[in-house]
């Protein structure tokens, strides 16, 4: 069991007997530190889960504690203040209400909270670190061997011919695994660098996403039908066009060769209701819920199994949902919300 060592700053006689006996009930391994500012009490270098418990303490003093930071740059206590605070991860209990029972709890919730919090900061570090790694390091050996594999192809093309399908076999496999990174790097970079939402026309989203699969959709020979007009919305428009072009190569690669792929929207509670909408054979309802799970694959067909992850991440980001429904037994649609 980790030691809980308890910094009371401050407390009047009854309140520090009061806030010793919470802390006690509260947690097994204790010790307890006396202090007169939240500065001495910094001084006390430990181990271990830390509290800082304020009682009548200039607001500067509020302030320092919830800013204070370890070695690691990481919040070095959980504060709770005996008073009034509008802090943020400071708990306050105003003293008319201050009884053991609530602050056992209290000091106990504080203490869960500030470890989550440690914890998702190292997460978020580890991930950009991840982020770092995968996006740039990882590329440069591919690019070394995907180099290595053209100059093979071309010394091998007179005097040893039969490499050559092996040769293409690794080549596409780097290209899958290149698609991959570049697939990781948007959740990532969006999970870890999130960019600001700003007002743009969908109009022009859209446009952007049906030229860049152009060729595409004219080699599956696709049919785009879109709506008479689209709206100004609120979001990240580079994300919203990822999330586009996601489900619109979805539509053009697993839907019925031929057949129209339709593109809407509609003003709902949630604020814009955005879909594609083709046809599809149906698929077992049993399956429904795995739609934007990572690596389930859902067609016969090769699928790197990320591309509806990613859109269901994107749009969760900007503050949407996302989802499946068949308006009819021959139509499947795939939908997302965003802020109009």
């Amino acid at each position: 069991m980790k030691t809980t060592s308890v910094y009371l700053v401050q407390l009047p006689e009854a309140m520090g007997a009061l806030a010793k006996q919470a802390a006690s009930t509260a947690f097994s391994d204790i010790e307890f530190v006396q202090a007169n500012t939240v500065a001495e009490a910094a001084q006390n270098t430990v181990s271990g889960l830390q509290l800082v418990v304020l009682g009548n303490v200039p607001e500067a003093d509020i302030s320092a504690a919830a800013q204070m930071t370890d070695a690691s740059d990481l919040p070095r206590w959980a504060v709770v203040t005996l008073g009034s605070a509008s802090y943020d991860l400071v708990e306050s209990v105003p003293i008319p209400d201050c009884q053991a029972r609530l602050l056992e709890r209290t000091f106990r919730f504080s203490i869960l909270q500030h470890e989550l919090l440690r914890e998702n900061l190292r997460l978020q570090g580890d991930l950009k670190s991840v982020a770092r790694r995968f996006s740039h390091d990882l590329r440069s050996p591919l690019n070394c061997a995907h180099i290595t594999c053209e100059l093979v192809k071309e010394l091998s093309a007179s005097q040893s011919p039969m490499l050559r399908p092996q040769i293409e076999v690794v080549q596409n496999s780097l290209s899958e695994t290149f698609e991959i990174i570049e697939r990781f790097s948007t959740i990532l970079k969006a999970t870890t660098e999130p960019l600001p939402a700003s007002v743009f026309s969908m109009d022009s989203v859209v446009g952007r996403v049906l030229e860049q699969l152009e060729e595409k959709i004219s080699q599956t020979g696709a049919t785009i039908k879109l709506p008479p007009t689209w709206p100004t919305v609120k979001g990240v428009a580079p994300w919203v066009e990822t999330i586009w072009q996601n489900l619109l190569q979805n539509a053009v690669v697993h839907g019925l060769p031929g057949n129209p792929i339709q593109l809407g929207w509609a003003q709902t509670n949630e604020g814009g209701q955005f879909w594609v909408e083709n046809s599809s054979a149906p698929i077992p309802p049993k399956v429904h819920h795995q739609f934007f799970r990572p690596f389930e694959q859902l067609h016969a067909r090769p699928s790197t199994g990320l591309g509806l992850t990613i859109v269901e991440r994107l749009v969760a980001l900007q503050g949407g949902r996302c989802g499946y429904e068949r308006p009819d037994t021959e139509t499947a649609r795939f939908y997302f919300t965003l802020p109009l």
